[in-house]
């Protein structure tokens, strides 16, 4: 939750200096930002009873990992980044997951 906070924050200034062919994949990715944070502080405060959003994150980050793992293939810029953030966030969902789950 910090961690997203923290990238919606920086990313603000990526935003205001985007050309206008970037200004609105920065603006969305900096929302999605700030969205993460506010669905990771709901998962944390109650992490029992949002089973939708927990399929939700993490359908959210292993979609994403699986593209940056396509697109590696393809030498696209950015990819491994994908791959690293999203997959290590992916695995961090799905263990948080489980652990949050009543035994």
């Amino acid at each position: 939750m910090v961690a997203a906070f923290a990238a919606g924050v920086s990313s603000v200034a990526d935003v205001l200096v985007a050309s206008p062919d970037t200004k609105v994949v920065e603006t969305w990715r900096t929302i999605g930002f700030f969205t993460f944070a506010g669905l990771f502080a709901v998962l944390a405060l109650r992490p029992q009873q949002n089973l939708q959003l927990w399929m939700l994150a993490i359908f959210n980050k292993l979609a994403l990992t699986i593209v940056g793992l396509v697109y590696v293939t393809q030498n696209i810029t950015g990819a491994s980044t994908v791959i690293l953030w999203d997959g290590v966030l992916s695995l961090f969902l799905v263990t948080a997951f489980f652990l949050s789950r009543k035994r």
